[in-house]
């Protein structure tokens, strides 16, 4: 083996292999005519303006506000089909029909997931995963929720607004995704095409925009992230981009009222007024990884399942069941506040003053519940 200097280099944040975005360029190098000119064009290619957005987004639109309509949509171009001439179009792809005007609101559950390990490898919540996260950050007071990634949590709070159902009809929610296709289904007030790690919105200034006007509408106690980012991902930049949702929450959310609420998070280096609640689900072994890149977060007991993964679940697959799933929600909120479902087996610590999983047994010696 022989060593050799090492050379910083720009490429795609998004996909770890060249297979998935070509650019590449030295540090140390001018960048060619040549080579901006593919840049450019990656970045037409990839970008969703807003008048884009807006009509891709029309036919759910219509559907939405027609509530004995049903719906055809089809999965390979994730766009609905509404006439018999348009369906000619989509000639051998897969159509799933009849879809109600609640369902185009759950386009999860009819879409195939993305399935590309180097980028955009899309694994989902379990309802009970989804209902977990929502009753913690509604009980502690929060309306307006961030979703960057997590279109499990984003579907939920928009059903319960469309259908009127307790206790989530009160929420509000903007989801943050690598996936493009959901600008089919949501509103630009609703999605916006982005990437978590390097905050770039693909719908350039109205993506901002969108995400302003989101905050704006409430004050920063009403607040929270909710994100589930691939687990390959380096922790520093997904740090990065929560504490730019925060510093963007402290300039554009409205002034608190009254005695200034706000909710119980965990003190640290910065100003616990200029934080959101954040709720990063990640992966127990990459624990060393988050508290590095963000000391204020604390891991939580509770496992989250996904419905779509061969072993981050404990439902309905014998060695997934003997293994439980690894993944974790770590958080910058009081863990003393973070109620776990007893149904689930979750207990709370007397002396640790927090809720942890049935096996996970109090350390005398330690003073911890260590059991991850």
């Amino acid at each position: 083996y022989q060593e050799r200097e090492s050379r910083r280099f720009f490429a795609c944040s998004a996909h770890r292999k060249r297979s998935g975005c070509p650019f590449f360029q030295w540090a140390d190098e001018k960048e060619s005519a040549a080579k901006r000119a593919i840049r450019m064009e990656i970045y037409q290619a990839a970008r969703t303006t807003e008048v884009a957005h807006t009509t891709l987004y029309k036919n759910a639109e219509t559907a939405r506000e027609k509530p004995s309509s049903l719906t055809s949509v089809c999965t390979k171009c994730a766009c609905s089909v509404t006439e018999k001439k348009n369906k000619s179009a989509h000639k051998g792809h897969a159509i799933v029909e009849n879809l109600p005007p609640a369902e185009l609101l759950r386009p999860t559950r009819f879409l195939p997931a993305l399935d590309d390990s180097n980028s955009n490898a899309q694994y989902l919540f379990a309802d009970k995963a989804v209902t977990c996260i929502l009753g913690q950050l509604h009980a502690l007071g929060v309306r307006h929720v961030v979703c960057v990634g997590a279109p499990r949590v984003h579907e939920a709070i928009v059903s319960a607004r469309f259908s009127e159902q307790e206790p989530f009809v009160s929420m509000r929610s903007l989801l943050l995704d690598w996936d493009r296709r959901f600008a089919s289904f949501f509103s630009p007030s609703e999605f916006q095409h982005f990437n978590m790690f390097n905050r770039h919105f693909f719908g350039g200034d109205c993506g901002l925009a969108s995400l302003v006007k989101f905050l704006g509408g409430a004050h920063m106690s009403q607040v929270a992230i909710v994100m589930d980012p691939p687990f390959g991902g380096l922790a520093r930049p997904l740090a990065a981009c929560v504490e730019w949702l925060w510093a963007t929450a402290v300039k554009h959310c409205r002034a608190v009222e009254g005695t200034g609420k706000s909710l119980p998070v965990l003190n640290s280096s910065s100003d616990v007024a200029k934080q959101l609640a954040t709720v990063w689900v990640f992966p127990y072994f990459l624990e060393s990884q988050i508290l590095e890149a963000m000391p204020v977060m604390k891991m939580i007991d509770y496992k989250v399942d996904y419905d779509n993964h061969p072993l981050f679940t404990s439902v309905g697959r014998k060695k997934a069941e003997k293994r439980k799933s690894p993944v974790r929600l770590f958080t910058n909120i009081d863990p003393s506040q973070m109620v776990l479902p007893a149904k689930e087996g979750y207990r709370l610590c007397d002396p640790c003053q927090r809720y942890v999983s049935a096996e996970n047994q109090h350390c005398g010696k330690c003073q911890a519940c260590t059991t991850k």
